[in-house]
């Protein structure tokens, strides 16, 4: 996706907070209709917590700065008032069922997609009109087919080529992200991941995200948690169902998953801990009970002795 703005907006933009023209760039003006020049509403639901994760700041890996708490709601609304103010959002219908819905005045409107894409568009239909005659359809026999894991790579040069480039075919579990990945087989709930690459490979089928943003260094210590924690694919899912409904849309990154798995691993060890205490509790208090039985079944034969034998009488007199 790409977007870009104009002149007018560049000068309102001049000023204001940074936090401000991060919200508006990347918040407001990356998913706005190009036709009508509103962003929010039915095809992308914008919120203020969703623009808070974007002027969140995550501190460098190998930093020995803490990352800053998320920014609060009335943080962000106070930016978009700054934005209202300088013109450059007007509400256009904000409602708690809609989210957020902010008429942009001053970006270019009344296009399908931007000026700068059009040109591009076109400018590639005339190249291929012009070279359109020396195009060379080859046979579908020279079609390149995957290589089989473990094969000899006998045959002429090019058998030779295509097995010393296996990775161009077979991809490994990280790599596997992209749009041969995504047309696999989705993966079983009962599975469980066992390392750091299982979780990346997952995740970036799952939601389409880069080799880069489920790769990251500060990602694998979570990875390593979810393995330790036994969560599945089936639990994952729905965790990742829970934070996308709390968010409003999908996160930029595994990052926003971390506090949802945590708290769904510690609520499922204690709901499983419940019969287990029960059982013990109950198997105490029948020991209890039976131990309480017995001395008042011994107390009440002691007293029938007393009364039945004399001689026992007068030595527990």
């Amino acid at each position: 996706m790409r977007s870009q703005w104009n002149d007018a907006e560049d000068g309102a933009l001049q000023g204001l907070t940074a936090e401000a023209q991060v919200i508006y760039l990347r918040g407001f003006r990356r998913y706005m209709d190009y036709a009508s020049g509103v962003a929010g509403g039915p095809v992308r639901k914008l919120s203020y917590r969703a623009l808070a994760e974007l002027i969140a700041v995550d501190p460098d890996w190998g930093s020995q700065r803490k990352r800053a708490d998320t920014p609060t709601v009335g943080r962000v609304r106070a930016r978009v008032a700054e934005l209202e103010r300088a013109g450059l959002l007007v509400n256009h219908g904000s409602s708690r069922s809609r989210g957020l819905v902010f008429k942009l005045p001053l970006a270019d409107s009344g296009l399908l997609r931007p000026e700068k894409e059009q040109h591009k568009e076109q400018h590639r239909e005339q190249h291929e009109e012009q070279h359109s005659a020396k195009v060379v359809n080859l046979p579908k026999s020279l079609e390149f087919e995957p290589v089989e894991q473990g094969g000899s790579n006998t045959g002429n040069n090019a058998g030779s080529d295509t097995g010393n480039n296996t990775h161009l075919y077979n991809s490994t579990p990280l790599h596997s992200t992209g749009a041969g990945g995504r047309e696999a087989e989705a993966w079983p709930d009962a599975f469980q991941p066992q390392s750091p690459m299982e979780w990346g490979s997952f995740l970036g089928r799952e939601r389409h995200w880069a080799y880069h943003r489920v790769a990251r260094p500060r990602l694998i210590a979570v990875y390593q948690c979810w393995t330790q924690w036994a969560l599945s694919i089936g639990d994952m899912r729905q965790i990742m169902a829970s934070a996308e409904a709390n968010l409003g849309r999908i996160p930029d990154g595994p990052e926003y998953y971390k506090s949802f798995a945590e708290s769904y691993a510690r609520e499922r060890d204690r709901l499983n801990q419940q019969p287990r205490n029960q059982h013990q509790r109950g198997a105490h208090d029948s020991v209890a009970q039976d131990q309480q039985r017995r001395s008042k079944r011994d107390e009440r034969a002691a007293v029938q002795r007393q009364l039945t034998d004399p001689d026992y009488a007068l030595e527990r007199w």
